[in-house]
């Protein structure tokens, strides 16, 4: 029994959860059916999948067990929740193994309070005239869906957003090793037009990242303009 990573910090904002994936081998002679138990009782204020279950395994063969951990309201920056999993054979019942999984939490507070020390600024214009477009909603997300920042284009089309900066991420993503990209997603809507996507937002400390961006008319429902890849 195996896991490729038995202790986690999930970052909140970064990630609302986390996934383990614990490795079983049969290395008996003959098919069993192998359990999946958590010792002691049942964790209060976390909120946990995969804690118990069965795999049926031939000799020799591998399955795989995912554990799913996600901190609930009352969970504060520091505790920590440790499961305790007995693996056992229903050939031998003697037969047993365990593993113990650690997942801490870190609340690095309000998404609004985290430091904005880059700017991304530009202009959105229509693609066939040219011309600026006034008041195009412009959002730049983290790769959670629930926090962003957000503006609207001035008259002249051109917007400015106070926002957290590459560095500052990969700093998080280094020492946490959260699942998310330490990067942003812009998305511009605007009515009457398609809407933009761009991945892998970049912002560099105590600077400017810069996009002009031309926006098509929805006109022959034609897809939206994505640019790299969803996060």
């Amino acid at each position: 029994v195996t896991c490729t990573e038995n202790s986690h910090t999930i970052v909140k904002l970064f990630e609302p959860n986390f996934k383990y994936i614990i490795t079983i081998t049969n290395t008996g002679d003959e098919p069993d059916l192998i359990s999946i138990a958590v010792q002691g009782e049942e964790p209060k204020e976390w909120l946990v999948l995969g804690a118990g279950g069965f795999i049926w395994l031939d000799p020799g063969e591998v399955g795989y067990h995912a554990v799913i951990v996600e901190p609930m309201s009352g969970v504060k920056d520091g505790d920590q929740l440790i499961l305790s999993f007995v693996i056992s054979s229903t050939n031998d019942p003697s037969k047993t193994a365990n593993i113990t999984l650690t997942t801490t939490f870190k609340d690095l507070g309000d998404f609004y309070a985290l430091p904005r020390g880059s700017m991304i600024q530009g202009k959105v214009y229509d693609k066939e005239t040219g011309k600026p477009i006034v008041n195009a909603e412009v959002k730049l997300y983290l790769w959670n869906p629930n926090w962003w920042d957000q503006t609207t284009t001035a008259e002249d089309g051109s917007f400015k957003i106070p926002c957290l900066s590459y560095e500052f991420m990969k700093e998080i993503h280094d020492k946490y090793n959260t699942r998310s990209p330490p990067s942003l997603y812009l998305e511009v809507h605007a009515e009457g037009y398609q809407s933009y996507y761009e991945a892998n937002i970049k912002p560099p400390e105590g600077g400017v990242l810069t996009r002009d961006i031309y926006l098509e008319k929805t006109a022959g429902g034609k897809p939206p303009v994505i640019m790299g890849e969803t996060p």
